[in-house]
């Protein structure tokens, strides 16, 4: 399955498409909300995750689900956990995409041409997430 086509703006108002996919690896997207206790606890995990594997080509993106509607909060999650990776505002097909969702934080991996190669349901920790890269980084080789 592919993940949608999308162009979109981050946070913090850059612009952003699903060619950001091209560009590693791996790419980790995590959808969240600031309203979502399980989603806030797992983003300092994710930070780490994008620190500790940008040498394997790997990147790491938010989805952040209420960030149309409650900016405010979202901004204030990102800024109490430094996160450095981009953070996407649903909008158009990604927002369909987000609301299609049962549960959060629902976090896929997509390779550089846009396959979803993977997806988990619920937080998990940095030894969680960093073993489900290197899994699927070593299916990929």
């Amino acid at each position: 399955m592919k993940f949608p086509e999308f162009t979109a703006k981050t946070v913090t108002g850059e612009d952003i498409s699903s060619d950001v996919f091209k560009d590693s690896k791996l790419t980790v997207v995590n959808v969240w909300g600031s309203w979502c206790g399980p989603c806030v606890r797992e983003i300092p995990e994710l930070q780490k995750l994008y620190e500790n594997m940008k040498d394997k080509n790997v990147n790491v993106i938010g989805l952040a689900q209420d960030a149309g509607s409650d900016m405010d909060a979202v901004k204030e999650v990102i800024e109490k956990n430094n996160v450095t990776y981009q953070n996407i505002v649903p909008e158009g097909v990604t927002e369909g995409f987000v609301m299609s969702l049962m549960a959060f934080p629902t976090t896929f991996f997509v390779d550089s041409e846009g396959n979803i190669v993977g997806s988990i349901q619920g937080a998990r920790d940095l030894d969680g997430f960093t073993k489900i890269v290197e899994d699927l980084l070593a299916n990929q080789a």
